[in-house]
């Protein structure tokens, strides 16, 4: 980013004009604000890196991640496991509202550490 560019939306922000104009409008680019991976396939510690100079005193990030699905027949079970653990939805749904109501929900991710020592659990 630009010198003297700091970048802190708000919800309704995020959701109105750039997820939204970035799923209705395939040239709409903002991969050099928001870029796109998924995270669930990371540990929470390899994060930072992935977005940030090592060195970086910011410690928000933004990210759109498409949905990975476990099956592909099933679109209501999501695939959140990493090879040291995994992210589960954790507390209540938020909703995310604008000026006419809701316009979108928010949802908290925690990462829990599983598995035996040296055994990954995508096996």
């Amino acid at each position: 980013m630009d010198c003297g560019f700091r970048f802190r939306p708000t919800e309704e922000e995020l959701v109105n004009h750039y997820l939204r104009k970035k799923k209705q409008d395939k040239d709409f680019k903002v991969d050099h604000i928001i870029p796109e991976i998924d995270i669930c396939k990371y540990e929470p510690w390899d994060l930072p890196g992935l977005f940030t100079e090592p060195e970086s005193p910011y410690q928000d990030m933004f990210f759109f991640s498409p949905r990975d699905y476990k099956y592909i027949n099933n679109r209501a079970r999501t695939n959140r496991v990493t090879e040291r653990g995994f992210w589960k939805i954790t507390g209540k749904e938020r909703v995310i509202k604008g000026p006419r109501g809701s316009i979108g929900r928010k949802k908290t991710l925690t990462f829990y550490e599983a598995g035996p020592a040296g055994h990954s659990l995508l096996a």
